[in-house]
């Protein structure tokens, strides 16, 4: 049987790598184009996220309905609508004049005359939000310079040389600020609080100032410490993935075989998942040294390898570490209150809360997500290694 298994694996690797160029529908979809890459010029339904790489300019020129990433040696130009999450890499500009789900850019210069409908990220030379931009969703900038001059539906978190809110801004949620200088106009919309930290000036108006925060001094910055807690939210996800992981319980002993193989290996999760999460930057670079010397076949695994602790990562943290936890309490004296799967169901969505809950506790609840992600991708790393050191003790 294990033969088998082993063959099957084998033989997927095959279809997904190689067998993927010759037929229409792929497992893996990605694409080099040596010159212009549109969009339009690729139908592909494959299932796992896309990745295009352009030596020229890339079109987003039709409706994209799935993750996915894209390189480009020069400007990225997004005229049609994308969903779910985009990581977009552009050696010159990024223009989007379309409506993007979640968007995480990387670029000289970032234009937006389009939607941003969700939590996205910006890491650019200068980031130009125009009149007829609107962002739903909180917004975190890294830029020399940033110019908002449209709608924002969230908050925004800045760190650049300089900070200009147009008269035309409506910003319905809070704006942090760390920059050299920050320029509001007295016109500029701010619903929220304004936290300006800054070396040089910051020209407020009259009319923001009993709501602006501004400091000059090191760790006198004022932060907001108020958070909203989506409880419903919290309940409602904990009791579907308790219910997923009651119901895969009765049928694998996957997670038993995980708690078996992590077992006394907490230096192990931990360690491994810091050196992973270190080490991601490094990898993606030497990604784009791979894809230029044309080892593509290296590239794209390593590439969907990543995607997945990402998602791990951001996701599924809670979950993982929860699972885990329940994992460990069935194993206990306490094993005997739990001996049925309502139980267990019971156990593992109050665990899911207590966890996603402690995210919100003032000053530390950043640290907890932080160790979260550190362990959720130990956990993936490590039971990896394990799996065939250990296979022996879990069988038996």
């Amino acid at each position: 049987m294990e033969s088998k298994f082993k063959i099957f694996i084998i033989f997927a690797v095959i279809i997904a790598f190689f067998g993927s160029f010759v037929y229409g529908e792929n497992i893996v979809d990605y694409s080099i184009d040596p010159d212009i890459c549109r969009f339009s010029d690729h139908d592909s339904s494959s299932t796992l996220p896309f990745v295009r790489f352009s030596a020229g300019k890339t079109e987003v020129d039709s409706e994209v309905n799935k993750a996915g990433i894209c390189f480009s040696n020069e400007e990225i130009n997004v005229t049609s609508d994308m969903s779910d999450i985009q990581i977009l890499f552009s050696t010159y500009d990024i223009k989007i004049s379309s409506s993007v789900e979640h968007a995480l850019t990387f670029s000289q210069k970032s234009f937006v005359s389009g939607n941003i409908n969700g939590t996205s990220a910006m890491f650019a030379a200068a980031v130009d939000l125009n009149e007829k931009s609107v962002v739903n969703g909180n917004l975190l900038i890294f830029a020399g310079e940033v110019n908002i001059k449209g709608e924002v539906n969230g908050n925004v978190i800045v760190f650049a040389d300089k900070v200009n809110i147009d008269e035309n801004a409506n910003i319905k949620g809070s704006v942090r600020s760390t920059s050299s200088s920050i320029d509001i106009s007295e016109n500029a919309t701010i619903s929220g609080l304004v936290y300006a930290k800054y070396d040089e000036e910051a020209i407020v108006p009259s009319n923001l100032k009993d709501f602006v925060k501004t400091i000059k001094e090191e760790g006198d910055y004022d932060y907001d410490s108020t958070k909203t807690i989506p409880i419903l939210t919290i309940v409602l996800s904990s009791l579907i993935v308790a219910a997923i992981y009651v119901l895969l319980s009765a049928k694998t002993k996957l997670f038993v075989k995980a708690s078996e193989k992590l077992k006394g290996a907490t230096a192990k999760v931990i360690i491994s998942g810091l050196v992973t999460i270190f080490a991601m930057p490094i990898i993606f670079i030497l990604s784009l040294i791979l894809w230029v010397l044309g080892l593509n076949v290296v590239v794209v695994p390593v590439i969907v390898i990543l995607l997945a602790l990402i998602i791990l990562a951001a996701v599924l943290r809670v979950y993982v570490l929860g699972t885990i936890i329940s994992e460990y309490m069935l194993k206990t004296s306490y094993a005997k209150y739990f001996d049925s799967n309502l139980k267990k169901f019971i156990l593992a969505a109050i665990i899911y809360i207590i966890l996603s809950l402690l995210e919100f506790i003032p000053v530390v609840g950043g640290y907890i997500g932080y160790l979260y992600v550190v362990i959720a991708v130990g956990l993936a790393v490590t039971f990896t290694v394990l799996y065939k050191t250990l296979k022996n003790k879990v069988e038996e």
